[in-house]
């Protein structure tokens, strides 16, 4: 594992709640032995341990709905052609019996692979409910923005057409933009013979469509 990874960087990423309240990682330090992100986790070529996204709290004003989330992620580096070429980014999830994993590539290069073993810290098991695929873009304060505030900034507010609130911006991130997101194609792959690989957002292990009928207008 290389920990002097640089930016910019592909995270594989898996977060999990309700996480595991005490024993954590400190957050841009590597784990202590004992805590979770121990088992079941390996790493490929320039991929390291994401040490600075452990989770989270997500507070609720209602005290009872606040809960801690986890992550469990790798990084790994990547470089200009990234940015203007297409490329593939793979992800294999099974759930079969005694062969259950989650497994990252980049170009059909392996990057990172997480097992069963690695969420029983937290209580958890390899989702197996039904999911679907979302592509988007975003941009959020909490991922490569300045930290700290530069001096003589509120960091109030996030505008790149606005002075008060540009110096808030990361350096050279306003000349990007407008920027574009290109999607070549999505291919979803499923086994015919393994049983536990079934499409649908009701299975008959996981049935929901009361439930999606219910809430059709949300």
């Amino acid at each position: 594992m290389n920990y002097g990874l640089q930016k910019p960087y592909f995270s594989a990423s898996y977060q999990v709640a309700p996480g595991k309240l005490a024993n954590r990682p400190v957050e841009g330090k590597m784990p202590d032995e004992g805590q979770w992100y121990e088992d079941g986790v390996s790493y490929g070529r320039n991929t390291s341990i994401n040490t600075y996204f452990y989770g989270e709290e997500l507070t609720h004003v209602k005290k009872g709905e606040t809960y801690t989330a986890d992550a469990i992620s790798a990084n790994r580096h990547i470089g200009e052609t990234h940015f203007a070429d297409f490329h593939r980014y793979r992800l294999e999830w099974s759930v079969k019996k005694d062969d259950a994993y989650l497994r990252w590539f980049l170009d059909d290069e392996f990057v990172f692979e997480m097992l069963p073993e690695t969420l029983a810290w937290t209580g958890a098991k390899m989702p197996d409910e039904p999911m679907h695929v979302l592509l988007n873009t975003a941009v959020s304060s909490t991922w490569g923005f300045p930290a700290p505030c530069p001096a003589g900034c509120a960091c109030d507010c996030y505008d790149c057409g606005v002075d008060a609130c540009n110096c808030a911006m990361p350096g050279g991130f306003c000349d990007m933009l407008p920027a574009h997101y290109e999607v070549d194609y999505v291919r979803v792959y499923q086994r015919p013979d393994e049983p536990t690989e079934k499409i649908g957002c009701s299975t008959d292990d996981r049935p929901t469509k009361r439930y999606i009928d219910g809430h059709k207008d949300r």
